[in-house]
């Protein structure tokens, strides 16, 4: 078995229009190396990785990454965000770490980009971040400059520890932000400043997308209404993504899903 160059962690749970969504994201991904991608599933039902609307873009995946689904027990938890990322850090094989969140859309170099900015910093993460609510079509840009969100941020294999260690605090204290105890946003883990040398301006290599069917996260940004700015018709995400916006488009008019008043 080649080792491989990236682990790519992915933690899920009953959400499998968003995660087919992620497979679709990831089996376009410009980097060819070997990759490890975890996936940790703590869902009520288990997520099916030959369900019909997967299989497709997971074969492509397994032709050349080394896919992993790690089942872990339901839990009546409302967040195991924590509890998903512990586990899937057990079992990082790879030197560099990149996180894949199952809901969020990325652009086809964003593995490629973080692993070449992980040469020369040992975390990196993309800052004043893109968040879109494709349920009440609603967008932020975030004034983040200090951290990454978790669902854009990469590490070294020396700091799987401390990202352990971080989910580990967050579970404790009952908050769902690991990000911010791993970037140093919390005074109970502050990161040598060194480190923050691997931030980096977005330019929506990723964007953070709420509101899809399933699960949703404990964060603000998931309730509809919350973000600032409308977008009725849908053009702020399609100058984000171009025409990916339209498979969220399609999906929001199945759902009967309507712009936000």
């Amino acid at each position: 078995m080649t080792a491989p160059d990236v682990t790519l962690i992915t933690p899920t749970r009953d959400r499998p229009e968003a995660f087919a969504l992620c497979c679709r994201w990831m089996a376009r991904q410009t980097f060819r190396g070997p990759a490890q991608w975890i996936i940790v599933d703590d869902g009520d039902v288990p997520e099916d990785l030959n369900a019909e609307a997967v299989l497709h873009h997971m074969n492509e995946v397994r032709a050349r990454w080394e896919v992993e689904h790690v089942r872990r027990a339901p839990s009546d938890k409302p967040g195991t965000l924590g509890e998903n990322l512990i586990e899937a850090l057990g079992h990082v094989r790879a030197p560099r770490v990149v996180v894949i969140e199952d809901d969020d859309h990325y652009s086809p170099v964003y593995v490629e980009e973080m692993l070449w900015r992980l040469r020369t910093a040992k975390a990196v993460g993309e800052i004043r971040a893109r968040y879109y609510n494709v349920r009440d079509r609603r967008w932020h840009v975030m004034d983040n400059t200090k951290h990454a969100s978790l669902c854009r941020t990469g590490f070294s294999a020396d700091l799987v520890q401390r990202m352990r260690e971080s989910a580990v605090i967050a579970i404790r204290e009952g908050d769902p932000f690991v990000d911010l105890r791993f970037w140093g946003m919390r005074p109970t883990y502050p990161i040598p400043a060194e480190l923050m040398l691997g931030l980096f301006q977005g330019r929506g290599i990723s964007i953070g997308v709420k509101g899809m069917p399933g699960r949703g996260g404990l964060g603000k940004t998931h309730k509809p209404g919350v973000m600032p700015n409308r977008d009725p018709k849908w053009e702020k995400l399609v100058e984000w993504i171009g025409s990916d916006a339209r498979e969220y488009m399609g999906l929001a008019e199945r759902l009967g899903w309507k712009a936000a008043p």
